[in-house]
């Protein structure tokens, strides 16, 4: 028996090829897209981890400086100011990383907005006032008022690069994936299927 002149065998051959063919090319596809995600992905963590190590070292250099009414001496403000100044270049040094890494436009632009955010902070955080006992108030708002607006305009960051980022799946797993989401926004309407935010800088409310 034979289609359009082709034996039925050798047509069997060819299409068991094709679907190999197929199959393998997908597998591979998969496999480019996570090898072009992974480091996007680990330039974010970076940034990510950088800022929260930034609102500890904020948080510990105001309760060192006594602004908390903690008791304190002069050895161990001094060296939470050089704490608090290094976690500022650490936080500079992941955005640097990040800008040369991370290539999805949304993400990048979402990135960008955090760094203008944080570039706002590490301005206004003017460490001289720390000198004078009158301008305490002004550089602990300025700090609290920049560290919250940074820690959600990296919340969203998180957020926009969820499913331009993430691990690629099969189609399966991506329908459990958005039920779930669903579910979660079912049970918490008011936080929605938003990333788990760091604690507030001092003065935000939480500790």
């Amino acid at each position: 028996m034979t289609f359009l002149g082709v034996p039925a065998a050798l047509w069997g051959g060819i299409i068991g090829s094709t679907l190999t063919y197929l199959i393998t090319f997908l597998r591979e596809r998969r496999k480019l897209e996570d090898a072009h995600r992974a480091p996007q992905r680990e330039a974010l963590g970076e940034i990510i981890s950088a800022a929260n190590e930034l609102k500890v070292c904020a948080s510990d250099m105001l309760d060192q400086a006594g602004l908390t009414g903690r008791q304190t001496s002069e050895d161990a403000a001094l060296s939470s100011i050089r704490l608090f100044e290094r976690a500022l270049l650490d936080v500079e040094r992941a955005f640097a990383v990040g800008r040369l890494t991370v290539v999805e436009a949304a993400c990048y632009e979402q990135m960008m907005r955090a760094y203008h955010e944080y570039s706002r902070l590490r301005r206004s955080t003017n460490m001289a006032w720390l000198a004078n006992s009158q301008y305490w108030q002004r550089f602990i708002k300025a700090l609290t008022t920049h560290s919250d607006i940074l820690d959600n305009e990296i919340a969203s960051l998180v957020d926009v690069s969820q499913d331009r980022l993430s691990p690629t799946q099969g189609w399966r797993n991506k329908v459990r994936m958005k039920v779930a989401r669903a579910r979660i926004e079912a049970s918490f309407p008011e936080e929605g299927n938003r990333t788990p935010r760091a604690p507030q800088s001092p003065g935000g409310g939480q500790g």
